[in-house]
């Protein structure tokens, strides 16, 4: 009986040392009172955490597809950067034949142009105020009486006449071909209708060229004066009443309303400007030469009185002359065009021999018949008659 009672006693005993062992779960705090707490709504379950870790096969092919691309890469690039440098190349190439194909028109033009220069002037030109003619030297105004040399410079521009200014020719001495050495040169025997192979072609006695500047007929025995040949015109300025003998086969035009300037155009290109251009009042000539005439020298010129007995100054040329007037100075001026010679020199001095300011009753001298003409024979005097009777001017 205490056995028994000493063995519920010693089961006692063990239940109450095992109280130890047991594990007991007690509800979280945030759970009382009927809460639902939303943190352990958003937690991923370990399921799929522990799937998204696990990395599958079509991963491992996608990484394995990247990395053999990588691998290739460098080649297609390199190939993609011959194509793009092989056009770039090509485009350099033909851009570069392009350049040279221009540059090689520009300066085929360039050597065309100074080879073949283009004429000056026209045959006719339009009576326009604001036209142009071929060159120009500028001038500015001045009232010094120094006669020390200028520097002669071929004019290379357009004169302005309102601004008063003058074109100037250079000085060329160098005729065209005269064929029979009668003073006219072949184109001027075409202009005068004369033999360019006779000496004389009307055999009275004078030599062509001497009649044409002494203003008598080369083509009717003497005496016949020029302006009775019908080679010649007479033209009479509208403003100024100046008078000047012009070949025939020549025309005149004015450039301005006034007809300040007048030019007397071969078909050549060649022509000759008569130009008034104004004088202070009381001015001298030599004070107007140093205003006006800019690249001019003033020795070069000498005195001369024409066959109406005008007074005058030429270049030694002949190419220039002046006239003067109370209020104007004329100033005539032989524009050659583009061949390098002066073929109508001659006929300048025959322009410039028949220049009359105004009306004049002066009328030539009746030309001399020489010695022997009226019989045929030319006596062996006729070129010592010929030097003291129909005198040879300077050419």
């Amino acid at each position: 009986m205490f056995d028994k009672k000493g063995d519920k006693k010693n089961q006692d005993t063990d239940n109450e040392s095992g109280l130890d062992e047991i594990k007991l779960t007690v509800m979280p705090e945030i759970f009382y009172g009927g809460k639902d707490p939303e943190i352990y709504h958003t937690q991923t379950p370990k399921e799929e955490i522990k799937k998204e870790v696990k990395p599958n096969e079509e991963v491992k092919n996608r990484e394995q597809k990247k990395q053999e691309q990588k691998k290739s890469l460098p080649v297609v690039a390199k190939r993609q950067v011959n194509k793009k440098s092989f056009f770039t190349t090509k485009r350099l190439i033909i851009g570069g034949s392009i350049l040279m194909l221009v540059a090689i028109a520009l300066i085929s033009w360039y050597y065309i142009s100074q080879a073949f220069p283009a004429e000056t002037t026209p045959t006719v030109l339009p009576t326009d105020s604001t036209t142009e003619t071929p060159t120009i030297i500028e001038t500015t105004t001045t009232t010094t009486t120094t006669t020390e040399d200028l520097v002669e410079v071929a004019p290379t521009t357009t004169p302005s006449l309102s601004a008063g200014l003058l074109s100037y020719p250079r000085v060329v001495l160098v005729d065209s071909v005269d064929l029979d050495a009668d003073s006219l040169t072949d184109l001027e025997e075409e202009l005068f209708d004369t033999d360019s192979g006779t000496w004389d072609t009307d055999t009275d006695g004078y030599y062509d060229g001497q009649e044409i500047v002494n203003l008598y007929s080369p083509k009717g025995s003497a005496p016949m004066v020029l302006v009775d040949s019908g080679l010649i015109r007479e033209y009479i300025n509208p403003t100024w009443q100046y008078r000047v003998y012009y070949p025939q086969g020549w025309e005149s035009a004015s450039v301005d309303a006034r007809s300040d300037q007048v030019l007397f155009s071969a078909i050549t290109g060649d022509y000759i400007e008569v130009v008034a251009v104004p004088k202070l009042a009381g001015e001298s000539f030599q004070n107007w030469f140093v205003r006006n005439a800019k690249g001019q020298r003033y020795t070069d010129l000498s005195a001369f009185t024409n066959r109406f007995q005008v007074e005058g100054y030429k270049r030694q040329d002949s190419l220039v002359a002046y006239f003067e007037s109370d209020s104007v100075v004329y100033v005539m001026l032989y524009q050659p065009g583009a061949t390098g010679t002066i073929p109508f020199r001659h006929v300048m001095i025959m322009m410039f021999q028949s220049f009359r300011p105004t009306a004049t009753t002066v009328e030539l001298p009746e030309q001399v018949v020489l010695p022997g003409k009226e019989s045929g024979v030319v006596t062996s005097t006729i070129e010592e008659s010929v030097t003291t009777t129909e005198p040879e001017f300077e050419f």
